[in-house]
């Protein structure tokens, strides 16, 4: 997988099935690496928190998408009037 981006950011699922190799070093991407490493080891626990709320931001994305869908097939298939359709009114 490559990219252009200079500082490309990826999903937690992403990031644990690969190994990312930068090719290209800005200096703001170098500063955002090395405050990681530094924030990882003088306040880990911070750090892993930080890491929790990216993968739980991640999973509301999904989640939020799912809703989505969800919501608009129940809209699609509830018919002339959507009060008297049990389901769709639950989905909403």
């Amino acid at each position: 997988m490559t990219t252009k981006l200079s500082n490309p950011h990826y999903s937690p699922e992403i990031c644990v099935k690969i190994t990312l190799i930068n090719f290209t070093v800005t200096e703001k991407g170098l500063i955002d690496q090395i405050m990681n490493v530094l924030v990882k080891h003088e306040r880990e626990k911070q750090y892993n928190n930080r890491q929790k709320s990216i993968k739980q931001n991640e999973q509301n994305k999904v989640q939020k998408k799912q809703l989505e869908i969800n919501i608009l097939n129940a809209l699609e298939n509830s018919g002339d009037n959507i009060l008297e359709d049990d389901d769709a009114v639950n989905v909403l």
